[in-house]
């Protein structure tokens, strides 16, 4: 379904904050009006960005949320990352090298959605200087990719739906004291368990962990 501009018109006249649902693409004019209001934009079911919408929305100064997009061009995200203080995308079945390092150059705050963290990309990412750093669709990721995801200057990193992590992971995320968002973690090796027992920073795991009344004083947690 298309989003035209008397839509958006009607729906921002109706709406204190503006979530566009069920629209799959907008035309310029609308991309362009909108591109002007304050606050968040969150458009859940965009499939698709060309260059003229992204550009458009370069010149919004709140928060944008494209959680629908499958695919992303690095010339849209340079356009999407200007001036953002946060840009929540995808989820993504993968990201070409030029798109990751657009994103790695990124300061402000993002929300990535990812099938797959490569090592490539977590390199890219490994750059990105924003306060927090949210890859949520992940349910495992390699040690290389810890590695390098634990040498990001923010302070927050979450990885919500990650389920597993090996020792050599846990310990490469607990060389910095960032706060650190492992709810999903099921699985936690005594190695990877020890290691965050000793962590200096805030870790939130789920309580329902195995390893949980073990490591239970040290960490905060959520439910």
């Amino acid at each position: 379904m298309l989003l035209t501009l008397d839509k958006a018109h009607e729906i921002s006249k109706k709406e204190d904050h503006y979530s566009y649902d069920g629209y799959t693409s907008i035309d310029d004019d609308a991309a362009q009006f909108l591109a002007k209001k304050h606050g968040s934009l969150i458009f859940p079911d965009l499939r698709e960005m060309p260059l003229s919408t992204a550009r458009h929305f370069s010149k919004h100064r709140g928060f944008l949320e494209f959680t629908g997009l499958r695919e992303i061009s690095a010339e849209a995200l340079q356009y999407l990352t200007e001036g953002k203080m946060s840009l929540t995308l995808g989820k993504f079945e993968d990201l070409s090298d030029e798109a990751a390092e657009v994103l790695g150059e990124f300061e402000g705050n993002l929300t990535l959605g990812l099938s797959h963290l490569s090592d490539s990309l977590a390199e890219a990412l490994s750059k990105h200087c924003g306060e927090d750093l949210v890859l949520y669709g992940l349910t495992e990721m390699s040690d290389e990719a810890a590695q390098s995801i634990a040498k990001r200057g923010g302070e927050l990193l979450a990885l919500p739906h990650l389920k597993r992590l090996t020792g050599t992971a846990a310990k490469a995320l607990c060389e910095r004291g960032l706060e650190i968002h492992l709810p999903a973690v099921a699985e936690l090796s005594d190695e990877a368990a020890e290691i965050f027992s000793k962590f200096r920073g805030e870790i939130y795991f789920n309580p329902r962990l195995d390893h949980f009344q073990n490591i239970k004083p040290t960490l905060t947690y959520q439910g």
